[in-house]
């Protein structure tokens, strides 16, 4: 799956706004924005570990769901 597809998913599962995402992942709504619009493959650190604690799952679960 697509970073992308991937982070779309969560904002929609959990009824957000990219603000609201972006919020909770402590980026910033450019960021958020970008990635959904396709435009960045793979999370950096920063954000994998804000995905992973937000996701509640370890970081190498969510670099797996998000290419496999």
């Amino acid at each position: 799956m697509a970073f992308s597809v991937f982070l779309k998913n969560i904002r929609e599962e959990n009824d957000l706004t990219q603000q609201e995402l972006a919020d909770a992942l402590n980026a910033s709504l450019p960021n958020i924005k970008t990635i959904e619009a396709g435009r960045s493959v793979m999370p950096g650190t920063k954000l994998l570990e804000s995905l992973s604690y937000y996701l509640q799952k370890p970081q190498a679960l969510v670099l797996h769901e998000i290419f496999f």
